[in-house]
């Protein structure tokens, strides 16, 4: 009958993640992973996988036969044979020191993930506050298209009105002449008119009274 991970873990003595541990490394890694299912969402292990995972164990434990005290933060434990395993339900301090390392690592991962939150948020109010900033600059933009046409149309129509003014103040200079000379004629036509009887009269004097 499978099993699965935590069961096995159970009947060996030893926690969960130190089976997954022990199942990742290289020779039995590759031995029996044809021995395991997925169900469900769960891995299961046939009683062969079982077999092999319970043979891994008792080899490092054999390898361990020499059993030390030690101190680890002012607490006894037992570094050994048994190291990893329990005795009476009771997990000695290198299973314990491992769960307090998962616990360490999985508080250190929070507390990153936490960080990554707090700066994915920071980051969406900057691109906020540079989609604003964009649309300032733009409605900026525009007001400055549309006061340098503004400028450019005041400045054209100036151009224009000197331009014209310069026009007929040229012409004025110009019609001088032609009214000085329309000036003369006349003044020469009414002395043409006004010779021949002063002459007709001056002629009529001198006749009279001898002056020339």
């Amino acid at each position: 009958m499978a099993k699965t991970i935590k069961e096995i873990a159970e009947e060996i003595g030893v926690s969960k993640q130190a089976v997954f541990k022990k199942i990742k490394q290289v020779p039995l890694s590759t031995e029996i992973e044809k021995f395991i299912s997925t169900v469900d969402g769960k891995k299961l292990v046939s009683v062969d996988g079982e077999n092999l995972i319970k043979q891994a164990f008792q080899r490092k434990q054999k390898t361990a036969n020499v059993n030390v005290d030690a101190k680890d933060d002012g607490k006894m434990f037992t570094v050994g044979g048994n190291a990893g395993n329990t005795v009476d339900g009771i997990p000695y301090a290198s299973q314990e020191r491992e769960n307090t390392l998962v616990a360490t690592f999985q508080t250190a991962i929070d507390a990153l993930t936490s960080q990554l939150e707090a700066k994915d948020q920071q980051l969406a109010a900057k691109d906020r506050q540079l989609e604003e900033k964009d649309k300032q600059l733009e409605r900026q933009t525009k007001t400055i298209e549309e006061l340098a046409t503004s400028l450019a149309v005041a400045q054209h129509t100036a151009q224009a009105a000197q331009a014209l003014h310069a026009g007929t103040i040229q012409r004025q200079i110009e019609d001088v002449p032609i009214i000085q000379a329309e000036e003369l004629k006349a003044v020469k036509e009414t002395a043409e008119k006004i010779m021949p009887e002063y002459e007709k009269r001056r002629s009529i004097f001198s006749r009279i009274f001898g002056v020339r």
